[in-house]
């Protein structure tokens, strides 16, 4: 049972509610009868719940001292008064009492009042616990956090996203996050879209990829916006969770495989070598001009087939030796021959590399020599050329397929899209 401070000047009254009490199991710490006391015995003892006369003599009533006994401690507080007017009960109301009981007190309506206020403060202490743990757990990330209610006035707000929109959070609390955030965005989720949609609340997850976010120091980081719906047991939106997360990393990695590629592309068309590049089964994946003249193909049409359709002595294993061969460091020569477009053949020599990507394992063409009979033209590329041209050929598709990976993985541990 509770250990209880009754907070009584008339003596009779105090004594007759101790007894009750008692008689209900409830110990009673003390009994005062001013508020300054009130103060002092709450303060050093403690008690589960006060039981407090709103009409004190001395300096202090009872409502003054029962707003600075719950604004210190948080102790649950119930009125006794013998008076029942409105002006009374408003001015208690206003000190937010667990309960309010009439003199003479009756044994069973104080039972029940102060059962009630017993559970009522155990679930406020309760949610107050957790509320602290939510606000610890969201202080700890690295992501800006902001809360907002269903009219998308700010709730809650961590440190980040302070630091980011550069106002305080108690001074942010109550704003509309629109006023308080520049961001290139042009207008932000309204939870009220999804009010009458049954279900969806509960799933809905928003994003939108790379926004702007303005810093107070105006410098500009990309972002990825998570907005989650916060809904309620009857799936109407209450709120909405804003996360920010920075994305400069992801965005730098992104940019510098777009210069590898550009680069690779650039090194593609500008080698001397004729260069294809397919997959195990033989379907064309790129090519280089020099191969497109060669073959007299464009490479929108190379791209649409098969090494079968104009490779005359495709081995009968397929590749898959060949891919062998490459994967373990040895040398594959090229040694077949090739039928162009306009039906005229000609033999090739060369070599054959790996050329792996995050998504599958690639073989490489490289042409030192290729004849057409119907011009007898040789090109002829030295040795140690080649040599460095394919060296730089692997090196370059193996820094594209590295950051590719890099770049998927983020992708894959946030959960986004990246935009084409």
């Amino acid at each position: 049972m509770g250990q209880i401070l009754i907070v009584e000047d008339e003596f009779i009254i105090a004594m007759s509610i101790q007894s009750l009490l008692e008689g209900m199991g409830h110990s009673v710490v003390e009994v005062v009868h001013t508020g300054e006391e009130a103060i002092e015995v709450a303060e050093a003892q403690t008690p589960d719940l006060v039981l407090m006369d709103i009409e004190l003599r001395g300096a202090m009533n009872g409502m003054e001292a029962a707003h600075h006994i719950y604004k210190r401690l948080q102790l649950p507080i119930i009125y006794l008064t013998a008076y029942t007017s409105k002006e009374t009960l408003d001015q208690a109301k206003m000190t937010q009492p667990f309960g309010y009981l009439v003199k003479p007190v009756k044994q069973e309506e104080l039972r029940a009042t102060i059962e009630m206020a017993l559970v009522r403060h155990d679930l406020e202490r309760k949610l107050a616990a957790h509320d602290r743990w939510l606000s610890a757990m969201l202080e700890a990330v690295e992501s800006a956090v902001v809360a907002t209610d269903n009219q998308s006035k700010v709730q809650f707000m961590n440190q980040v996203a302070a630091r980011w929109i550069g106002v305080p959070p108690e001074e942010a609390k109550g704003k509309l996050l629109s006023e308080i955030l520049r961001t290139k965005i042009h207008t932000l989720y309204d939870p009220s879209h999804t009010q009458n949609q049954k279900g969806l609340a509960a799933t809905l997850d928003i994003w939108q990829s790379f926004p702007v976010i303005r810093l107070p120091d105006g410098q500009e980081i990309p972002v990825e916006i998570t907005i989650q719906p916060v809904a309620s047991r009857l799936e109407s939106v209450q709120g909405t969770l804003y996360t920010f997360r920075d994305m400069s990393p992801s965005k730098h990695t992104q940019e510098t495989l777009e210069a590898i590629k550009n680069n690779f592309r650039e090194f593609m068309n500008e080698a001397t070598c004729a260069i294809l590049i397919h997959d195990l089964d033989g379907d064309i994946v790129d090519s280089n001009p020099k191969a497109n003249n060669l073959l007299r193909y464009s490479q929108s049409d190379l791209q649409n087939l098969n090494l079968s359709d104009f490779m005359l002595d495709i081995p009968g294993n397929g590749f898959r030796s060949q891919f062998r061969d490459a994967e373990s460091g040895k040398s594959v020569p090229l040694h077949h021959v090739y039928q162009r477009k306009d039906d005229v053949t000609f033999p090739a020599t060369g070599v054959i590399g790996l050329c792996a990507t995050q998504e599958q394992m690639l073989l490489m063409q490289v042409f030192t020599s290729g004849i057409a009979y119907d011009r007898h033209v040789r090109n002829d590329v030295q040795e140690v050329t080649f040599r460095e041209l394919y060296q730089r050929v692997c090196q370059i598709a193996s820094r594209v397929a590295q950051l590719s990976s890099s770049l998927e993985a983020t992708q894959h541990f946030l959960s986004i899209q990246q935009p084409e």
